[in-house]
Protein backbone atom coordinates (compact mmCIF):
# COMPACT_ATOMS: atom_id res chain seq x y z
CA UNK A 1 0.00 0.00 0.00
CA UNK A 2 2.80 2.39 0.66
CA UNK A 3 3.92 1.98 -2.86
CA UNK A 4 0.75 3.47 -4.27
CA UNK A 5 0.84 6.53 -2.04
CA UNK A 6 4.13 7.49 -3.48
CA UNK A 7 2.69 7.64 -6.97
CA UNK A 8 -0.08 10.10 -6.10
CA UNK A 9 0.54 13.56 -7.28
CA UNK A 10 -1.15 16.42 -5.54
CA UNK A 11 -2.62 19.28 -7.43
CA UNK A 12 -2.77 22.62 -5.70
CA UNK A 13 -6.04 24.49 -5.48
CA UNK A 14 -6.53 26.79 -8.37
CA UNK A 15 -9.53 29.10 -7.97
CA UNK A 16 -11.63 29.56 -11.02
CA UNK A 17 -13.58 32.75 -11.35
CA UNK A 18 -16.82 32.31 -13.24
CA UNK A 19 -18.41 35.67 -14.05
CA UNK A 20 -21.66 33.95 -15.12
CA UNK A 21 -22.14 32.53 -11.61
CA UNK A 22 -21.46 35.91 -10.04
CA UNK A 23 -24.00 37.53 -12.36
CA UNK A 24 -26.55 34.82 -11.57
CA UNK A 25 -26.12 35.28 -7.81
CA UNK A 26 -26.20 39.06 -8.21
CA UNK A 27 -29.42 38.73 -10.24
CA UNK A 28 -31.04 36.64 -7.50
CA UNK A 29 -29.97 39.13 -4.83
CA UNK A 30 -31.28 42.05 -6.92
CA UNK A 31 -34.63 40.33 -7.56
CA UNK A 32 -35.10 39.58 -3.86
CA UNK A 33 -34.09 43.12 -2.95
CA UNK A 34 -36.58 44.60 -5.45
CA UNK A 35 -39.37 42.35 -4.13
CA UNK A 36 -38.51 43.42 -0.59
CA UNK A 37 -38.51 47.09 -1.56
CA UNK A 38 -41.85 46.82 -3.39
CA UNK A 39 -43.46 45.00 -0.47
CA UNK A 40 -42.05 47.47 2.04
CA UNK A 41 -43.11 50.44 -0.12
CA UNK A 42 -46.69 49.14 -0.45
CA UNK A 43 -46.89 48.60 3.29
CA UNK A 44 -45.51 52.07 4.07
CA UNK A 45 -47.80 53.66 1.46
CA UNK A 46 -50.87 52.09 3.11
CA UNK A 47 -49.75 53.31 6.54
CA UNK A 48 -49.24 56.79 5.09
CA UNK A 49 -52.67 56.72 3.43
CA UNK A 50 -54.29 55.82 6.73
CA UNK A 51 -52.35 58.48 8.60
CA UNK A 52 -53.33 61.23 6.17
CA UNK A 53 -57.01 60.26 6.02
CA UNK A 54 -59.33 62.69 7.78
CA UNK A 55 -61.58 61.24 10.47
CA UNK A 56 -64.04 62.98 12.74
CA UNK A 57 -63.57 60.03 15.09
CA UNK A 58 -59.82 60.11 15.80
CA UNK A 59 -60.05 57.02 18.03
CA UNK A 60 -61.46 55.01 15.12
CA UNK A 61 -58.57 56.10 12.89
CA UNK A 62 -55.99 55.20 15.53
CA UNK A 63 -57.65 51.80 16.12
CA UNK A 64 -57.77 51.04 12.39
CA UNK A 65 -54.09 51.92 12.01
CA UNK A 66 -53.13 49.78 15.03
CA UNK A 67 -55.18 46.81 13.80
CA UNK A 68 -53.58 47.00 10.35
CA UNK A 69 -50.12 47.30 11.90
CA UNK A 70 -50.72 44.23 14.09
CA UNK A 71 -52.09 42.09 11.25
CA UNK A 72 -49.24 43.11 8.94
CA UNK A 73 -46.61 42.49 11.60
CA UNK A 74 -47.99 39.00 12.25
CA UNK A 75 -47.78 38.22 8.51
CA UNK A 76 -44.16 39.40 8.31
CA UNK A 77 -43.32 37.54 11.54
CA UNK A 78 -44.77 34.36 10.04
CA UNK A 79 -42.09 34.68 7.34
CA UNK A 80 -39.43 35.50 9.94
CA UNK A 81 -39.13 39.14 8.86
CA UNK A 82 -38.72 38.33 5.16
CA UNK A 83 -40.84 40.97 3.43
CA UNK A 84 -40.05 39.44 0.04
CA UNK A 85 -41.55 36.09 1.07
CA UNK A 86 -44.46 37.83 2.82
CA UNK A 87 -45.17 40.11 -0.16
CA UNK A 88 -48.13 38.19 -1.65
CA UNK A 89 -49.89 37.81 1.69
CA UNK A 90 -49.07 41.38 2.68
CA UNK A 91 -50.52 42.63 -0.62
CA UNK A 92 -53.74 40.72 0.12
CA UNK A 93 -53.87 42.30 3.58
CA UNK A 94 -53.51 45.77 2.06
CA UNK A 95 -56.36 45.05 -0.39
CA UNK A 96 -58.49 43.75 2.48
CA UNK A 97 -57.72 46.87 4.55
CA UNK A 98 -58.69 49.22 1.74
CA UNK A 99 -62.10 47.53 1.48
CA UNK A 100 -62.71 47.92 5.23
CA UNK A 101 -66.28 49.27 5.68
CA UNK A 102 -64.93 51.68 8.29
CA UNK A 103 -63.55 53.93 5.56
CA UNK A 104 -66.86 54.20 3.68
CA UNK A 105 -68.70 54.85 6.93
CA UNK A 106 -66.15 57.55 7.75
CA UNK A 107 -66.76 59.23 4.36
CA UNK A 108 -70.52 59.09 4.98
CA UNK A 109 -70.12 60.56 8.46
CA UNK A 110 -68.03 63.43 7.08
CA UNK A 111 -70.58 64.09 4.30
CA UNK A 112 -73.41 64.13 6.85
CA UNK A 113 -71.47 66.51 9.10
CA UNK A 114 -70.87 68.87 6.16
CA UNK A 115 -74.55 68.72 5.20
CA UNK A 116 -75.52 69.34 8.83
CA UNK A 117 -73.27 72.39 9.06
CA UNK A 118 -74.61 73.73 5.74
CA UNK A 119 -78.21 73.34 6.95
CA UNK A 120 -77.31 74.95 10.26
CA UNK A 121 -75.81 77.97 8.46
CA UNK A 122 -78.87 78.17 6.19
CA UNK A 123 -81.33 78.21 9.12
CA UNK A 124 -79.05 80.23 11.34
CA UNK A 125 -77.69 78.88 14.62
CA UNK A 126 -79.88 81.28 16.62
CA UNK A 127 -83.06 79.89 14.93
CA UNK A 128 -82.13 76.21 14.95
CA UNK A 129 -83.32 73.52 17.28
CA UNK A 130 -81.13 70.44 16.93
CA UNK A 131 -83.28 67.45 17.80
CA UNK A 132 -80.72 64.88 16.66
CA UNK A 133 -77.04 65.81 16.05
CA UNK A 134 -74.67 63.86 13.79
CA UNK A 135 -73.06 61.06 15.77
CA UNK A 136 -69.39 61.71 16.51
CA UNK A 137 -68.27 58.09 16.96
CA UNK A 138 -68.14 55.43 14.25
CA UNK A 139 -68.61 52.65 16.82
CA UNK A 140 -71.52 51.79 19.08
CA UNK A 141 -71.23 50.88 22.78
CA UNK A 142 -70.49 47.21 21.90
CA UNK A 143 -67.56 48.20 19.68
CA UNK A 144 -69.36 47.47 16.38
CA UNK A 145 -69.50 49.87 13.46
CA UNK A 146 -72.65 51.93 13.59
CA UNK A 147 -75.36 51.71 10.99
CA UNK A 148 -75.31 54.67 8.56
CA UNK A 149 -78.71 55.74 9.91
CA UNK A 150 -76.92 56.71 13.14
CA UNK A 151 -75.42 59.65 11.22
CA UNK A 152 -78.73 61.12 10.17
CA UNK A 153 -79.55 64.38 11.88
CA UNK A 154 -82.53 66.61 12.44
CA UNK A 155 -82.47 70.38 12.58
CA UNK A 156 -85.71 72.29 12.93
CA UNK A 157 -86.18 75.97 12.27
CA UNK A 158 -87.45 77.52 15.52
CA UNK A 159 -90.15 79.47 13.68
CA UNK A 160 -91.43 76.29 12.02
CA UNK A 161 -91.24 74.46 15.32
CA UNK A 162 -93.27 77.14 17.09
CA UNK A 163 -95.82 77.24 14.26
CA UNK A 164 -96.15 73.44 14.27
CA UNK A 165 -96.44 73.36 18.06
CA UNK A 166 -99.14 76.02 18.09
CA UNK A 167 -101.00 74.18 15.33
CA UNK A 168 -100.75 70.92 17.26
CA UNK A 169 -102.03 72.56 20.46
CA UNK A 170 -104.93 74.18 18.54
CA UNK A 171 -105.84 70.79 17.07
CA UNK A 172 -105.79 69.22 20.52
CA UNK A 173 -108.06 71.95 21.92
CA UNK A 174 -110.48 71.59 19.01
CA UNK A 175 -110.61 67.82 19.54
CA UNK A 176 -111.43 68.31 23.22
CA UNK A 177 -114.18 70.84 22.43
CA UNK A 178 -115.95 68.65 19.90
CA UNK A 179 -119.12 67.15 21.32
CA UNK A 180 -118.81 63.44 21.86
CA UNK A 181 -121.25 61.40 19.91
CA UNK A 182 -122.92 58.60 21.84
Amino acid sequence: MARYLGDIQTVGYQPQFDPAEVEMVQGIINARNQAYQKSQAAYQQEKLRQGEMFFLDENARQQAMQDFENRSRSIVDKYEGDYEAAAPELAQEIIKERSNPLYNLNKFQIAQREKFEKDLRRIGPENAIITKPVSSSLYDEQGNLKDPSAFEYNIVNMDDYQRNTIQWVDNQIQEKQKPKSS
